[in-house]
């Protein structure tokens, strides 16, 4: 008798449900943990008996034949299993008696030795199929020659293609006598190898490239020592078997000599696979270990350089070390890690005095800017700028007495660090262009810095469009002053040509914050926001309740089965807590909107709730757009680039701002968001489709992101 399936609400192989096979759990521990944290059932520990059965499993999960290639003859046996097994990556992902919310699909994705393989496999296949096609078409005209001329052409043909092949080291030998090679090689024969060797041209000969058959014909292609199996566009074959193989080889590595001299050091190569392959689990992690596994890459990274580029969240982590502590900076930077020289810190970082004259003045100011724009392309030029404030514990190190190392710390200590960062519009780059350390700095100082700071950054060659900063008064009132009378608006004259427009925008993720502060100082018993419908009728309102979010984080608590998101801290924030912008993501997603669907009947207020924060979801994901994907169909649209003024995501955002304006023309006093939440959500919607359509028509860019507008980076 089969055992039951231990997923909640499965009735396979039970006297009332559906017959099933079953697959016991891994004993590989790392196997183990990924379908205990598939399986919606809280804190389960499976038994040997414990079963999971075949409906839970994506179809892509099971082996149904057994596969064997001979690479001898380039024949593939393939037979049906008796019995299908799982793969080794199979993970349940299927539970359809549980909300839809907790089933996903992965994507099985090929390993780097089985694609290898399965190319090298492809190229044999190739390779002989098109052997075969040449002899029996030399084969043919040599049977249909029919005068003595023609006979006597086809036999040179004829004998002329028989000499390519080479099925011993002696036909090799023959072949390569009777074919003309290229000046880059100098051939040596021996008893039992023939090498093709690059020599560099120096007055102290060195081999920098090689091409070795040996007796057996097996081929080996190395770079300066070390030994290659796959060139750029090539798979190196295993044995010789045509001397077209040969010759198609050696003009390949002729080809990419200059390059692959540059790369193929044993050193440098070994250190550009590690690169590759954190790479390759950065994409897969989660977003804890993404963290350090960037961390890992960007330090393999800079051993490959010769001149160090730190990354711009490296830069921001170094200063504000550097500010707080120069003595552990230096005692980091003494190990094994690598991290900029204090005067590179040094440079990137200001204080704030009375009057900040004295860094705008100072000839290092931006000096690590201006060295990356000589190398920048035009089109990298066209940036945003971006301002956020990081708050630091304020605090001298002591020690023996005396006041610690405080090379960039102001005369008291800094309780801020206003981090400016430019992101380009058209490429990947980004950089921290300063920092500005600060203990209390008013909204007329941070205005003269921020304009002095554009009109430098555009002197050295960047062109500003864009300024976003957080969702605080004296942020917003910094820029408010680029206009004279002062007014918070959504474009101002451009501080380095005023006949040019310079626009504002708040911060997304700020936004949501404030929504659930907002929310969370309602004043009725169910913490209610009263808005209108997103679509419809102007009188037609609903109430969303942060009640029924609390309720149903107790629903999580005391169900089975386990909520996908945790959603507690922020509902129930702390004095610090409330602060965290991205404790509001987790409220609004898109789980968290199945769930309420899902507890519809239990909840009330479920379905107002989740639409609200369906509303907020999608304007999120349109906003935080970073993604270039020319196949937008088979996701969703509003997670991309904006190609035109037509796209769905612009009509959305235009759809907002009529939303807000009904919402506003309610004049609710009670219910409803504070006139800076609502405002600052007005002025950055608007903002947005004015930016892009300034994008598209006077700046010609083929594409917008919208996402690179937003302070989340820092």
């Amino acid at each position: 008798m089969p055992g039951h399936c231990c997923v909640p609400l499965c009735r396979a192989n039970y006297p009332d449900g559906p017959k099933a096979r079953v697959f016991s759990f891994p004993r590989d521990t790392e196997r183990r943990n990924k379908w205990l944290r598939a399986i919606p059932r809280k804190d389960y520990t499976p038994t040997k008996f414990s079963k999971v059965c075949e409906r839970h499993f994506e179809e892509q999960f099971f082996l149904h034949t057994l596969r064997y290639e001979d690479f001898t003859t380039g024949k593939v046996i393939e037979v049906r299993r008796s019995v299908s097994r799982l793969t080794d990556d199979a993970v349940p992902t299927i539970f359809p008696e549980c909300p839809s919310y907790l089933s996903t699909h992965l994507t099985s994705r090929e390993g780097p030795e089985e694609k290898r393989s399965r190319r090298e496999f492809e190229d044999l296949q190739r390779v002989m199929k098109n052997s075969v096609q040449t002899f029996e078409e030399a084969r043919v005209i040599k049977n249909s020659a029919q005068t003595f001329e023609e006979t006597r052409v086809i036999k040179n043909s004829v004998q002329t293609f028989e000499q390519t092949f080479v099925s011993t080291f002696s036909d090799l030998l023959v072949a390569i006598e009777l074919t003309e090679m290229s000046d880059f090689w100098t051939v040596v024969r021996g008893k039992e190898f023939v090498m093709f060797l690059n020599l560099s041209q120096h007055d102290v000969p060195t081999l920098q490239h090689s091409v070795t058959i040996k007796l057996d014909l097996s081929i080996t292609v190395a770079f300066k020592g070390t030994k290659v199996i796959k060139l750029p566009g090539l798979t190196i074959p295993e044995s010789l078997s045509n001397m077209y193989e040969l010759t198609g080889l050696l003009e390949h590595v002729e080809k990419h000599a200059t390059g692959a001299t540059q790369r193929c050091s044993q050193f440098e190569a070994i250190m550009a696979l590690i690169v590759s392959l954190l790479e390759d689990l950065c994409r897969n992690e989660s977003a804890d270990r993404q963290a350090s596994l960037t961390f890992l890459k960007d330090q393999v990274s800079l051993l490959l350089k010769k001149s160090s580029r730190y990354s711009a969240d490296n830069l921001a982590f170094c200063a504000l070390l550097y500010a707080i502590s120069p003595h552990a900076y230096n005692l980091v930077r003494s190990s094994a890690i690598s991290l900029p020289h204090r005067t590179t810190v040094y440079h990137l970082c200001s204080v704030h005095k009375e009057i900040p004259t004295a860094e705008l003045q100072d000839h290092n100011f931006l000096s690590q800017m201006k060295s990356r724009v000589n190398s920048m392309e035009e089109r990298d030029k066209i940036v945003a700028l971006v301002m956020n404030d990081i708050h630091i514990e304020p605090y001298y190190s002591c020690i023996d007495g005396t006041m610690g190392e405080t090379s960039i710390s102001p005369p008291e200590p800094a309780k801020t660090a206003h981090v400016f960062m430019v992101h380009s519009l058209l490429s990947p780059n980004k950089d921290v262009v300063h920092i500005l350390l600060s203990s209390d700095i008013t909204a007329e100082l941070l205005h003269y810095f921020l304009k002095k700071l554009i009109v430098r950054l555009e002197e050295i060659g960047l062109r500003i469009i864009c300024i976003t900063t957080g969702n605080n008064s004296t942020s917003k009132e910094a820029v408010a002053m680029f206009r004279q009378p002062e007014k918070l608006d959504i474009v101002y004259p451009h501080p380095a040509d005023p006949s040019r427009p310079l626009f504002f925008v708040i911060d997304s993720v700020h936004l949501l914050k404030c929504v659930i502060i907002d929310w969370i100082n309602q004043k009725d018993q169910e913490l209610s926001i009263v808005f209108p419908e997103f679509e419809g009728s102007e009188c037609c309102v609903s109430a969303a309740s942060l009640e029924t979010l609390r309720k149903l984080c107790l629903f999580d608590e005391n169900s089975l089965i386990r909520f996908p998101c945790s959603i507690k801290k922020a509902l129930y924030p702390t004095a610090i807590g409330v602060q965290n912008a991205n404790a509001a993501l987790k409220v609004f997603n898109k789980s968290v909107i199945e769930a309420l669907k899902a507890h519809e009947e239990d909840l009330e207020c479920a379905s107002e709730t989740a639409n609200f924060i369906g509303i907020l979801t999608k304007w999120q994901n349109i906003v935080s757009a970073k993604m270039l994907s020319k196949r937008r169909q088979l996701q969703g649209l509003s997670q991309y680039h904006i190609s035109s003024m037509d796209d769905p995501q612009l009509e959305y955002l235009s759809s907002m701002v009529d939303w807000l304006d009904r919402w506003e023309a309610l004049r609710l006093s009670e219910g409803t968001l504070t006139r800076e939440t609502h405002a600052a959500l007005r002025l950055t919607c608007y903002s947005l489709i004015e930016l892009c359509r300034y994008c598209f028509e006077e700046l010609k860019c083929p594409y917008v992101l919208i996402g690179k507008f937003q302070t989340k980076s820092l």
